[in-house]
Parts: C-alpha cells; structure tokens; sequence
C-alpha cells in the first residue's frame, strides 16, 4: 500500500485535507461514471513531507511576513522567492519511489478500450497536472495547471513549478481574503494522462445570470491556458438539454502539438465554423449537469475531447465574481467594490466577507511596463465587458460584433446607455497595439467594469 499516492479510484470523497478538494470531487464524479483521464493522486502528505524535510516552513513564513498585499513588487518578490526554495528543495527517496511507480503504471494498457483507443498512437506517458488545494482554491485561474509533461525527470520539475505556482500574486492575496492560515493550507497534486484533444470545453453547469442554462465555451485544440484562443459561446436549456443560443466565431490559431513533442499557438486554416456539433454539445451538457447534481453545487468543468470521446479534467465549485480584486491589483482602495451573479471570468473572484481597505500603492508611469499578471487582468476585463454589452445587443434583438469598437457602434445605434465607452474602446486599442496602460487607465476599465456588472 503506497503512503504518498492513490489512484482516483482510491481517493476518498470526504478528505479534501489528505488529498484536496479538486481531487475528491473529481474522484466523485469518476465514480458516478463521468470518464476521466488515467490519474493518480499525489497526496497533501507529500507537500508536508518535502516542506518538513526541506525546512520550508520558516523561510516560506519569513518571506509571506514581509509582504504588503496593497504593493504588488512584494506579492511578485515573494512569488519569485518561494518558487526558488521550492525548485531547489529535494523530494525525499520515499516519495520519489512511489511517484516513479505511479507514473509508470500510466504507460501500461489501460483496461478501457474506449481510453485504449483514445491513447494508443500517444507516446505515453505524458501527463498534466492539476494542483489540489485543501481549500477552495480561485476558481477561474490555470494556476497549478501544467500540461505536456513528458519522461519522469520533467515531471519533478512540474511538480515544484505547480508547487510554486500556489504562492502566486493572486494566491497570496486570495487566501489572505479569506482568512486562511498558511501554515494549516497544503496541496495534493492530480497527475492525468494527457489525452489527444480534438477540442477543449469549459462548462459552467449553471449561468448564474440564467440559472436554467448552463453556459459551454469550446475551442479547438489543447487547453488554452493564456487565453490566445477564440472560442465559440454555447446556451444550453438545463431541462430538457437543447442549445437555446450560440454565438461561433473562427478560430485562426489553436495550441497543437509539434514534431518534437511540443504545445504552440499553430495557426489553423480549419477554423471556420462551429467547433463541436450539436451533438457533441448536448452530451458535454448532459456531463456538467450531472456533475452538477452529484456534487450539489453549480460547476466549472474542464472536458478534452478526444476521437469522438468526452473526458473530465477537473472540477471546480463556482465562485461569485466580483472586480475588488482586480482594483486591488492596481493598488487602489478595493473595499467598496460589490458583488455580482454573472459567468465568472479568469482572475475575478471572491471577496474578504470583511474587506479591507488596501492603502493606496505608487501609481506606475504612464508608460510602465505591464507585467504578464497586469496584462491578464486588463485582457479579462476588455473581455468581460464585450460580454456584458453583448447580452444587452441580444436582449435588444439585435447583431453581436465582433470587436468592442463595433459593439461601442451597436449600442449607441440601438439606444443602449454606454456612457464613455469611447475611452474604454481607446485604451483597449492602445492595449491591443501593445503600449502600456498606466494605473489611472486601468481604474477607468475596471470601475467601468464593475459598474456594468451592477447594472
């Protein structure tokens, strides 16, 4: 019996402090039959054993002691200086047996045909890995997400990168929000299978703007985790299963693997046209809806679909969205932001019950350079409120453009009220042409956003 590691099948559903909550729902939902990649789970045990017998524990609290959430350069130095500690640290000889067995019962034949044939022509084993934390972790980040791991030494350097990745900018202030002690949090890490993917779904069991649909975002490829993609949006009627709207766009370019074994962004000649049919839908709708069921609570899923078969890569609970966070990131005051029931988007997520007021942060120079985490925020912004303006074209009858300058076009044409919404085109053309947007542009979009979602 191994002590550090289960496959999913072994994993309890009741132990999020042993194996972590993402690994015990999705341990849950393979056993009512949803079909999941080949898996095992590296336990929290693991995590406390490399931190104790690296001695971990007082350098990570000496360095999260000298962090200020209201100045990112802290959040960010803090962030370089555990993932140092953590890349050089060594796995202890009993772990790395039991990792080193585990991920070679990967390559033998699975006994699914259905899995057999989905990986047969894969030179396996190459495998992702999902970090699972003992907490709720932010729900709309591929943070601890690592992807296209191949031979056993990257998967010890993926598994300290997935580590490392939990004490990010956006991780430290998630759980200083929600009052979580940092010595008590640990993380189990799920190590899947990659399958060949023929397309992505990300599927919101229920949109909480319309709790009887569930919402599909589909693309070609494998998972896209910068968000380099264009997707295709799907409405599905939760009920009776039948897609009630669609929104479908070509997809110029999609992650692919190359001759040497490699993911880039490839452009894709084919990308005209709905990505999944209605078919395919439909049954990625039936998964999250039962999902959803089995674990009582609306969903985030993550499906590869592979040679005509769906599978599940993780499960996350939803989380309410709200712009505080993403204020707080620019160093301003973030307390009075509200929240709001919409399709949650990447870095958006929970605020404090109790938040506190972040003491104003130098305001960066008009023409700062932006780090990629800035970058995130602003991008997810421009792309929440050409959503948001989009539901209100729809709701008026009318087209949905395919840029925010023709959105900002439609409204004014239809008489919808999206006062200065000429100032948030402009800073997102010159966002687009990649110039810097200083901190006073940035609150412009992100109180324009938050006052959107109010509405």
């Amino acid at each position: 019996m191994m002590e550090y590691v289960k496959t999913l099948s072994q994993v309890p559903f009741n132990e999020p402090a042993n194996y972590g909550t993402h690994a015990c729902q999705l341990a849950r939902l393979h056993a009512a039959g949803i079909p999941t990649p080949p898996s095992f789970v590296l336990s929290t045990a693991a995590w406390e054993k490399i931190v104790a017998q690296n001695r971990l524990r007082f350098k990570i609290d000496f360095i999260l002691h000298h962090v200020h959430l209201e100045h990112l350069a802290t959040l960010q130095n803090a962030h370089a200086s555990i993932r140092k500690i953590i890349m050089d640290a060594e796995i202890p000889q009993a772990i790395l047996q039991e990792l080193s067995e585990a991920y070679e019962s990967l390559s033998i034949a699975p006994k699914s045909a259905l899995i057999d044939e989905v990986i047969r022509e894969e030179y396996a084993p190459v495998v992702n890995l999902f970090v699972s934390p003992t907490f709720v972790p932010i729900a709309e980040t591929y943070e601890g997400f690592v992807q296209n791991v191949h031979g056993f030494e990257q998967l010890l350097i993926a598994l300290k990168e997935a580590y490392a990745m939990m004490f990010s900018p956006d991780n430290i202030i998630y759980r200083s929000q929600e009052k979580l002690n940092e010595r008590k949090v640990a993380f189990a890490v799920i190590v899947e299978t990659m399958l060949p993917a023929h397309a992505t779904v990300t599927a919101y069991s229920t949109d909480p703007s319309e709790p009887d649909k569930l919402f599909l975002e589909t693309y070609r490829g494998f998972v896209d985790v910068r968000d380099a993609v264009a997707k295709d949006f799907h409405y599905i009627k939760k009920d009776f299963l039948a897609t009630v709207k669609s929104q479908v766009v070509d997809q110029p370019t999609l992650i692919a693997k190359q001759e040497d074994g490699e993911l880039a962004l490839v452009e894709f000649r084919d990308g005209r046209g709905q990505n999944l049919n209605e078919k395919e839908l439909l049954e990625i709708g039936r998964l999250a809806k039962k999902a959803e069921q089995t674990l009582a609570n609306p969903v985030k899923c993550l499906f590869t679909v592979s040679k005509g078969a769906f599978f599940l890569l993780c499960v996350t609970p939803y989380a309410v969205p709200n712009v505080g966070l993403l204020l707080a990131s620019t160093g301003r005051d973030a307390s009075a932001a509200e929240p709001v029931t919409i399709v949650t988007e990447e870095h958006i997520i929970v605020p404090a019950e109790e938040p506190k007021a972040a003491a104003t942060a130098p305001v960066a120079a008009a023409g700062a350079a932006m780090d990629d985490s800035t970058k995130r925020v602003l991008a997810n912004a421009f792309r929440l409120i050409y959503k948001q303006l989009a539901r209100k074209l729809e709701a008026a009858g009318a087209n949905v453009p395919a840029t925010l300058a023709e959105v900002a076009a439609a409204c004014m044409a239809h008489g919808i009220p999206a006062i200065d919404l000429d100032k948030i085109v402009a800073i997102q053309q010159r966002f687009d042409a990649g110039d810097a947007i200083g901190d006073d542009d940035r609150i412009e979009v992100l109180s324009y956003l938050n006052d959107l979602l109010g509405q």
